[in-house]
């Protein structure tokens, strides 16, 4: 379940890291990707855009995870149940658990660039689960 204190989502949430991040000292919240929330299910959200490796030296240059809002690091989902980052070609085809906090793990492109490109994905917040929709 969405945790009680935001069930609405209200500024909505947001694909943000290292795909993004061109400049670490001075990351701005315009560096992400908003989800587009799904017409008849407040609690589903789609990405939709370019991802990659990131070229211009973030911190975790392939790492990124979904953010309720884009100014706020603190509240976040994960991959579930895993101290580990998780490769986000493993959600194709599969529906994979998603979590509200805990561990800082994310889900993560390869280094060798073999998974850039367009990616669709569909993050459900009731269900807590991620789906590559591509």
């Amino acid at each position: 379940m969405p945790p009680a204190s935001c069930p609405e989502y209200p500024v909505g949430l947001f694909c943000v890291g290292g795909p993004y991040v061109i400049n670490v000292a001075n990351w701005s919240p315009d560096e992400s990707t908003k989800l587009e929330r799904d017409n008849t299910n407040p609690y589903v959200f789609h990405f939709k855009g370019f991802l990659e490796h990131n070229q211009w030296g973030a911190s975790e240059p392939g790492n990124f995870k979904i953010l309720i809002n884009a100014r706020d690091w603190s509240e976040a989902f994960h991959p579930g149940e895993t101290e580990n980052n998780v490769l986000l070609t493993s959600a194709l085809n599969t529906t994979l658990p998603i979590r509200f906090q805990g561990a800082d793990n994310k889900w993560q492109l390869t280094t060798d660039g073999t998974n850039n490109g367009y990616w669709e994905f569909t993050v459900n917040t009731h269900d807590n689960t991620i789906k590559v929709d591509n």
